[in-house]
């Protein structure tokens, strides 16, 4: 047991997520001429998503990509590059084209982002993409972003702290890897993460490094857990980036667009004004002042802020400073007691994390037990993987009994069971465990194609039937 946690909180702290997008070398003749843009622009309908494209037509499918309606070969258009933990390439896209539209803005996704793909050595397939997109679409070169969730956040940062070009990024929950003391070339960065997020506590670690280094940073907290945000919250991080662009002058103004995001402000500070959620009225009001400070008169969003930080509401503020630091070390001593317990020693640790959550005295504290309880579901989750994949079937057992107990709706159990039956070429527990986790919401089927274990089953009408089903669930 101790050496499959230790590799699992190795993994944890260590490791980057990133993907593997093609083998084929960029031509870039092939693509550069005003004809074969336009020959591009044809064959991928703008106005949709085009999904599992190659390079040049040739090798394994690498990137999806998305074209605002009003994409033509003669104007140069915004891009941003998303990289997802499961390789669900297609479900940013799909999920945030209304806004990149209304930008103007071309996605782009890289196909096999996922989950255990270490960053040495992939990181120049990476590139590879990046430069077959700038060659074969009219992508403005000041004005390229990335976007990630989870492993695939800190891809997206890690690559906004190496690449001159990439001028901001959009941090779904997960932070920077090396940390904010680390950064050092500027960016813009938007950070979301829901309140039961348990890398929420690293991204405000980060977004407060951020502030000391003078960074254009705004960290968006919202009430759910950790997955990608609705369309409507991600349009306010998009929203944002284009205002960046006109406060550094790269776009006119829009005032339509700065309308917009000034109401988003508004109603989310009046939203948890209405909460009583002080900590989250303070994060806004700071952003909103540093972003829109010299172009729009503050002075109301200032006398705010300033009564709250005369009032009894600082001390919150204070506190849930320190609950971060705080949970990060929670976090570090749970995963090394997980280390010598037996089943009962770890459903013991469970019962004793959500009994601290549910006697906590204070909303803060409450959510931070909880996001402690969150980060071992994801070590459970991890070591029962690690144990099928080693055939472990002592631990798997085990481990997969304590992610049921900790959460039984959780659709990643099911998928895990799966796992397991695959690997003892049962189809009939495969299956029947995967549509267990379709109805419980699971919806990764870039997940179950990159897993070897499933390929003998993918070729099975249940099992094609299964995938579109996921892949429909992901619009």
């Amino acid at each position: 047991m101790s050496s499959i946690i230790r590799r699992i909180v190795l993994l944890v702290s260590c490791c980057f997520f990133i993907a593997s997008c093609g083998n084929s070398q960029t031509n870039e003749q092939s693509t550069n001429s005003p004809e074969n843009k336009a020959q591009l622009l044809k064959t991928f309908t703008a106005g949709r998503v085009c999904d599992s494209l190659n390079i040049n037509g040739v090798g394994s499918p690498a990137y999806a990509i998305y074209l605002p309606d009003n994409y033509t070969p003669g104007k140069k258009f915004p891009c941003m590059y998303f990289f997802d933990a499961h390789a669900r390439v297609a479900l940013p896209l799909r999920r945030y084209h209304e806004i990149a539209n209304r930008l103007g803005m071309i996605l782009v996704g890289c196909y096999s982002s996922r989950n255990g793909i270490p960053w040495q050595g992939n990181h120049d397939a990476i590139l590879q993409v990046m430069d077959f997109i700038q060659h074969s679409y009219n992508v403005d070169s000041s004005r390229i972003y990335v976007g990630g969730f989870s492993g695939g956040s800190r891809v997206a940062a890690s690559l906004a702290a190496e690449l001159n070009f990439v001028s901001g990024v959009v941090g779904c929950a997960a932070g920077y890897s090396a940390g904010g003391s680390m950064l050092t070339r500027k960016f813009s960065w938007f950070g979301i993460a829901g309140d039961y997020d348990f890398n929420l506590s690293e991204m405000k670690q980060l977004d407060g490094q951020m502030e000391q280094k003078g960074y254009q940073h705004q960290l968006l907290a919202l009430s759910g857990y950790h997955d990608w945000p609705s369309a409507e919250d991600y349009s306010m991080a998009m929203l944002w980036l284009r205002f960046v662009e006109m406060k550094n002058k790269i776009v006119k103004v829009d005032t339509a667009f700065v309308n917009e995001l000034h109401e988003q402000y508004s109603k989310r500070i009046a939203q948890n004004k209405k909460a009583n959620d002080d900590v989250k009225v303070y994060q806004l009001l700071k952003g909103e002042i540093s972003l829109f400070a010299g172009l729009l008169n503050t002075a109301p969003e200032q006398a705010e802020l300033t009564k709250i930080e005369q009032s009894p509401a600082i001390a919150a503020i204070v506190t849930d400073s320190k609950y971060a630091s705080q949970e990060l070390q929670l976090q570090n001593e749970y995963k090394q007691r997980a280390m010598t317990f037996d089943e009962k020693g770890l459903k013991s640790m469970v019962d004793e994390l959500k009994s601290k959550a549910k006697k906590a005295p204070t909303p803060g504290e409450k959510q931070m037990y909880q996001r402690v309880l969150n980060y071992m579901n994801l070590i459970f989750y991890l070591a029962s993987d690690g144990s099928i994949k080693q055939g472990r079937e002592a631990d798997a057992a085990k481990f997969l009994n304590v992610f049921t107990y900790t959460d039984p709706k959780n659709p990643d159990v099911n998928y895990l069971k799966a796992v397991q039956a695959a690997g003892k070429n049962d189809f009939q527990t495969v299956i029947k465990e995967l549509k267990n986790a379709e109805q419980l919401g699971y919806n990764q089927p870039e997940t179950i194609m990159f897993n070897q274990v499933f390929a003998p089953f993918l070729s099975n009408p249940e099992m094609v039937a299964l995938l579109k089903t996921l892949k429909a669930k992901q619009q």
